[in-house]
């Protein structure tokens, strides 16, 4: 830690929603100060949330301002690579300047996905990942190099984060506000409790809290809600007809597994998903707090309802 007793922190990317919430989160925190290199545009609010340094990722010679940035005390990457390869092509970039300002931790935002062509139906931190696609592929490559690197590294591979200014779960929302309720009732009924695999903005940001920490365990740290018996479609889909003032489904029987596997398979997805788990036992065993999914879904559900109105 540096002489001001803050844990300085620069921010690789951030300018999305969890970036969002994250600069209003930690930027609140007398513990902490936060410096950012925004790849791309700047966003209004994080010009009042933190010291920000704008650089173009694709132009390499911008780093060149990263040495003399000294006495930082952690990186997190916030970027999200697309499969095209240039997130990786920044990691690089970044990761050579950040070796001469004299950082000793690096923590990385991975996902998930990259488990998504592997049989398992269990998944904890010793799984080896196995990405089916390029977007998956680029994380694990990602993953590879900061592992090669002198840095002390945490790598939190995130579920599908669901929070205010998020995507996940609103095109969901958004057809049950208008869609014929012979529809959404057949999805329910294919659906059932198909694990989501969701995680809340609240629990990813108490993890990456616990990795910031200069006492916290470096390593891989799956960052889920699957452990909560209510992650999964049948309940989801219950709370957010009940947001839309739509009829309650809940009463509709479930078809048998098969018939979700059936429908997979044509679509040419993935069976196993619907019934995968993530473990948390890392998360329970390191202490981080997590609030309850329920409740974090339905403020999360409430505010898709007052835009709607609006």
């Amino acid at each position: 830690m540096t002489q001001s007793s803050k844990c300085k922190i620069l921010v690789l990317g951030g300018s999305g929603f969890l970036g969002r919430l994250f600069a209003a989160h930690f930027s609140s925190d007398d513990r902490y100060e936060l410096h950012y290199l925004v790849h791309r545009t700047r966003p209004d609010w994080l010009a009042e949330a933190a010291s920000v340094n704008i650089i173009d990722a694709r132009e390499e010679h911008t780093f060149s301002a990263l040495p003399k940035m000294q006495s930082l005390d952690v990186a997190i990457n916030m970027l999200r690579p697309d499969g095209s390869g240039w997130c990786l092509d920044y990691t690089k970039s970044a990761l050579s300047a950040l070796t001469k300002t004299g950082i000793e931790r690096f923590v990385h935002l991975s996902s998930i996905d990259i488990y998504n062509g592997s049989t398992a139906k269990f998944i904890d931190e010793h799984t080896a990942p196995m990405p089916d696609n390029a977007y998956a592929r680029e994380h694990c490559q990602i993953e590879d190099l900061l592992r090669a690197s002198p840095l002390t590294l945490s790598v939190l591979r995130l579920g599908a984060v669901f929070g205010d200014g998020g995507r996940n779960v609103v095109s969901f929302f958004n057809e049950a506000q208008k869609a014929p309720l012979l529809k959404l009732g057949l999805r329910q009924a294919l659906y059932g409790r198909r694990r989501m695999h969701l995680v809340s903005a609240a629990s990813v940001l108490s993890a990456v809290a616990y990795a910031l920490a200069p006492t916290s365990e470096s390593g891989t740290l799956l960052v889920t809600d699957d452990d909560d018996e209510r992650n999964n479609f049948a309940y989801m889909n219950e709370k957010i007809l009940r947001f839309c003032n739509r009829p309650d489904l809940s009463n509709v029987p479930e078809l048998p597994l098969f018939c979700l596997s059936l429908a997979l398979k044509v679509r040419g997805q993935s069976t196993i998903l619907p019934s995968r788990r993530f473990s948390a036992d890392l998360l329970d065993r390191a202490g981080i707090k997590r609030p309850d999914f329920g409740t974090e879904l339905d403020l999360y559900l409430e505010k898709l309802s007052l835009r709607a109105v609006q």
